[in-house]
């Protein structure tokens, strides 16, 4: 973002048609207490590498197992064993000694004595072992929730000191957990991310664990996605939330969490936790916001391109080289630049700009760490090409998500789409879904592995090629990598080029590179790309 004299630039003087009493630099509170208050100062650098490698500086403050149980709901009464407890693990094949085994339901069989053999010092259980394993048992109600309430306080309770925001959502939660810290940062705000897996965030223990990294390496607020999946399955117990951020709703495979409202149901969980201190934040674009907010405690604050929003942005412009934002935040009204293109990455950077505003942050400052993060790895990323040319990486992972990152292209291309694609790690119907996607709004596809090392490649390809609607047209490559090279051979400056991948793309990012740079040697020193 270019900073300097024009209206464009200028904190509006002029009230918001919704501006809250108690506004100053925060969210919306009605209560007349200050949100910035959450903003601290200070640096803040990620840690390469979590676990428990290595000795027992993991972050974990050694306990009673007395302490560390007396307020789990547990079955059956007794004075608890003043057992002294070094850590806790929920599989046997990561006891250490001095642990604390909590046998999930469905570990219980056999997993205690193994987890004995290996030097757990106390078990939590939800059911009794058939015998004797020769260490206290602590039967309680629901082992899921006693896992994460233990090791919060095993690890020091790391939320009380580190603000948690928790982005929920069908689309977008990673980029704006990513954007939002970008833009902290740049505003002198210690954060930081917790990454989830493509399965979701790990088990209650790992989390308290990364959280508490982040507190010792001085980070103030954490940003992470809070999936459904996750809500569901219990994998935040343990921790509260200081704010939550839903950023809309789409069609998708529900059958897990039983149907379209369960599925809704499951995002509201995140809100209901919510205290009335707390901020939540909706997208006014999406209808779900209402019934959302309806369950909440929380400070509510709304963000979209709705003009009604708390914070509402306008697209000046959006082309395939970035976008650049008018948004009208109850502050002021700023100009805002992003190199990320597409109508969910307006939702997204609105989204993130809310979320440093609830925190106090400088939006200037926070706006120039939006304009200097070039795009969010695998989401519609913009890979570092010679001008004019294009090319995007996407992991797009079933129909609904494809299809959104083609619409989101489409019209932005003046040239051809060209796809290249392979096979989701799904079902048939979910890759006859993304043929038919593919097909309907690309006017190219090639189709070819799912990602380097995929195995049965070709059966793949072939029940994949069957949901097209004329698989004459398309490209069959059983090599990625030719794949890749027959998209860029034939791409002209006015095309955009789609790599749909499900690896994290560092090879075909690199051979993307070398491919226009013409740098034939640097890609032989490296040795030959994988192919599948």
């Amino acid at each position: 973002m270019s900073h300097g004299a024009g209206e464009r630039n200028k904190r509006c003087s002029a009230s918001s048609p919704r501006r809250l009493t108690g506004w100053s630099s925060g969210s919306r509170n009605t209560n007349g207490t200050n949100a910035g208050a959450f903003a601290r100062e200070g640096t803040f650098e990620m840690r390469p590498k979590w676990g428990r490698d290595g000795d027992r500086g993991d972050g974990v403050r050694p306990a009673l197992l007395g302490d560390i149980v007396h307020k789990l709901p547990m079955d059956g009464a007794g004075a608890v064993p003043e057992v002294p407890i070094t850590g806790i693990a929920c599989e046997p094949d990561e006891i250490r000694p001095g642990d604390l085994y909590v046998a999930l339901a469905r570990r219980t069989s056999g997993s205690i004595a193994a987890a004995v053999n290996r030097g757990a010092v106390a078990v939590v259980s939800e059911a009794g072992p058939e015998t004797d394993p020769g260490v206290p048992v602590v039967l309680v109600q629901d082992a899921v929730r006693a896992l994460g309430h233990a090791a919060a306080r095993l690890f020091g309770r790391p939320a009380r000191a580190v603000k948690t925001c928790g982005v929920t959502g069908s689309f977008g939660k990673s980029t704006v957990a990513q954007l939002a810290v970008a833009g902290l940062e740049s505003a002198g705000h210690p954060a930081g991310v917790v990454e989830a897996a493509r399965r979701g965030h790990p088990a209650p223990h790992r989390l308290q664990e990364r959280l508490s990294s982040l507190r010792d390496s001085g980070a103030k607020t954490c940003v992470l996605a809070a999936s459904a999946r996750d809500l569901v399955l219990g994998r935040f117990e343990g921790m509260s939330f200081d704010s939550g951020v839903f950023l809309g709703v789409r069609d998708r495979d529900v059958g897990f969490y039983g149907g379209a409202a369960e599925y809704l149901d499951a995002k509201a969980e995140l809100f209901r936790g919510l205290g009335p201190k707390a901020v939540a934040a909706f997208n006014r674009d999406d209808p779900a916001w209402e019934p959302l907010a309806a369950e909440t405690q929380a400070q509510v604050i709304t963000f979209g391109t709705d003009s009604r929003a708390d914070v509402s942005a306008r697209v000046c412009r959006m082309d395939l080289g970035g976008t650049v934002l008018e948004v009208r935040t109850p502050v002021g009204t700023l100009a805002l630049e992003s190199r990320l293109v597409g109508p969910d990455h307006v939702t997204n950077t609105v989204a993130a700009l809310t979320v440093a505003l609830t925190l106090g942050a400088d939006l200037d400052a926070v706006a120039h760490g939006f304009a200097s993060m070039r795009s969010v790895p695998g989401r519609l990323e913009s890979l570092a090409v010679p001008e004019p040319y294009r090319v995007f990486i996407d992991i797009a992972p079933d129909p609904v998500a494809l299809k959104q990152v083609l619409l989101s292209l489409r019209p932005l291309v003046t040239g051809r789409l060209i796809v290249v694609i392979g096979p989701p790690a799904k079902t048939s119907a979910s890759r006859s879904g993304m043929a038919l996607a593919a097909e309907r709004l690309a006017d190219a596809v090639i189709v070819t592995a799912g990602h380097a090392v995929d195995g049965d490649t070709m059966g793949g390809i072939n029940e994949m090629m069957g949901g097209f609607e004329h698989p004459g047209r398309v490209l069959v490559s059983r090599s990625r990598r030719r794949a890749v090279e027959a998209a860029l051979t034939h791409v002209r400056p006015d095309d955009a080029v789609l790599l749909v991948s499900r690896g994290d793309g560092a090879e075909e990012r690199q051979f993307v590179r070398d491919w226009f740079l013409g740098d034939l040697e640097a890609e032989a020193l490296r040795g030959p790309v994988s192919e599948g």
